[in-house]
């Protein structure tokens, strides 16, 4: 039986966070060539960060892996499950610290080598120790002292009124950053109203589904235009003046990394940029 370590010695990975049998592999890779990932692999070859910023209000989020949606078995979305422990394949703990420290440190070190610093580091609350270790592990290799490790939280359950078209005047008002969509259909008014539309709808699917609004249920192109998704959660001071590292595990929709970087807007930051382990390939660039 080859081993891991064996497999790793003996080949070049290009696409190395994959499943085996019910086991999901993932290690960094040193080879710095850029190949694609693919729908059932992800790849994690070591590279310059990527960036995008289509998704996210403008502000720049930077990547280290990227990867292609697929909801098919041993596809991307599964094996991101299991990374957080909610998927079909098993990881073991030093596999998944291996594979963290090796992600942080090449991160940092990209992040250092382009001198971005940064005086705050903050997360969401999540379920998963995924977000939480790659966040503090993250800011530990930056030496950032500042930590806000579940400063932002899901809101609470959204009760709709029970008529559709009032619970869509509701979504319309609580939900849609008109400041922001106005900057970007300024002399666009039927498609800015086409916008609020489908952005109305999706939204009222979402928390008629759910209860809360879910990136999964957002279209794309508009999820950068949607509000109170996330509340303040533990944060215990402002961030008047700081520049501020935004940190999720998967940026998907960018529906969650938006509403983060408006709520550190408003609540003072002086800068705001996003890093996420991994981004999906769809709407992104590489730098």
């Amino acid at each position: 039986m080859i081993t891991f370590k064996h497999f790793l010695e003996c080949c070049t990975l290009c696409e190395d966070v994959f499943a085996k049998d019910d086991e999901l592999m993932a290690a960094v890779n040193p080879d710095s060539s850029r190949k694609p990932s693919t729908p059932t692999s992800i790849s994690t070859n070591r590279r310059p960060l990527g960036r995008q910023s289509g998704l996210t209000r403008g502000l720049d989020v930077f990547y280290a892996f990227s990867y292609k949606p697929s909801e098919e078995p041993g596809g991307s979305t599964e094996l991101l499950k299991s990374f957080k422990g909610k998927g079909p394949f098993k990881f073991s703990e030093a596999r998944r610290q291996k594979f963290l420290d090796e992600a942080t440190t090449h991160m940092a070190n990209e992040f250092k080598r382009a001198n971005m610093r940064a005086d705050v580091i903050v997360c969401p609350q999540s379920s998963s120790s995924l977000l939480t270790d790659f966040a503090s592990l993250l800011a530990d290799k930056l030496n950032i002292e500042s930590k806000k490790i579940g400063a932002f939280k899901k809101t609470e359950v959204v009760d709709l009124p029970e008529d559709r078209a009032e619970a869509l005047k509701y979504i319309a008002k609580k939900f849609i950053d008109y400041k922001y969509m106005d900057e970007k259909f300024t002399g666009d008014e039927n498609k800015r109203n086409e916008a609020i539309k489908d952005i109305c709808d999706a939204v009222y699917r979402s928390i008629k589904k759910h209860g809360v609004i879910t990136s999964k249920e957002l279209p794309k192109f508009y999820a950068k235009f949607v509000k109170n998704i996330m509340d303040i959660g533990d944060l215990d001071d402002t961030l008047d003046g700081k520049t501020v590292m935004v940190v999720d595990d998967v940026l998907s929709s960018g529906s969650t990394m938006s509403d983060l970087f408006r709520l550190c807007q408003e609540l003072g930051a002086d800068k705001v940029f996003g890093a996420t382990l991994f981004a999906r390939t769809s709407n992104t660039k590489e730098r």
